[in-house]
């Protein structure tokens, strides 16, 4: 909501909105509104799937917001994670149990010096597709493509920089 209320207050000039959501750490508590989603999921794994649902539902509102708005072309979105998920354990895994949060294949999760720990799922798109705007012609982007090169949220720089039309700083 207050996402929502910045992106009104900034609609009519550039912005950068970064939404960090705390839903998805610990303490696990089941968000009740998504609840009946789960019926097969118990405990821990039902209260993370409703975590991960509500920050889905908070991205999904924001995007509607700015297609009302009519900004989606010129709207860069990036969806990332700051560490890998809750836990490393996963049915059919050498880690034991059936927690619905793990990270198989990778080994273990959150916090945890091993790939687990520290690769996370990354999606770019325009809010809305347009390769004739200008900013997206500065970052073309496929729809459906997946790369997979790994990179950290540094690199994020300068290709911030070059969608606003900046060159890289001088070191």
């Amino acid at each position: 909501e207050k996402a929502v209320a910045f992106i009104d207050d900034n609609h009519e000039k550039p912005f950068f909105l970064y939404l960090s959501h705390y839903a998805v750490h610990t303490p696990i508590l089941e968000d009740s509104r998504f609840s009946k989603n789960y019926p097969k999921l118990k405990g821990q794994a039902r209260a993370y799937a409703t975590l991960v649902e509500g920050a889905d539902k908070s991205l999904g509102d924001i995007l509607t917001h700015i297609q009302e708005l009519g900004i989606g072309t010129n709207t860069l979105i990036i969806w990332t994670a700051d560490n890998g998920g809750l836990s490393g354990r996963a049915a059919n895994s050498p880690y034991g149990e059936d927690l619905k949060t793990a990270n198989w294949p990778l080994h273990f999760g959150k916090n945890d010096a091993y790939e687990g720990g520290h690769r996370v799922p990354t999606m770019v798109a325009w809010a809305v597709q347009d390769s004739t705007h200008a900013s997206q012609q500065r970052i073309p982007l496929t729809p459906g493509r997946i790369d997979a090169r790994p990179f950290i949220h540094h690199d994020w720089m300068p290709t911030l920089l070059r969608l606003v039309g900046k060159q890289d700083p001088a070191p």
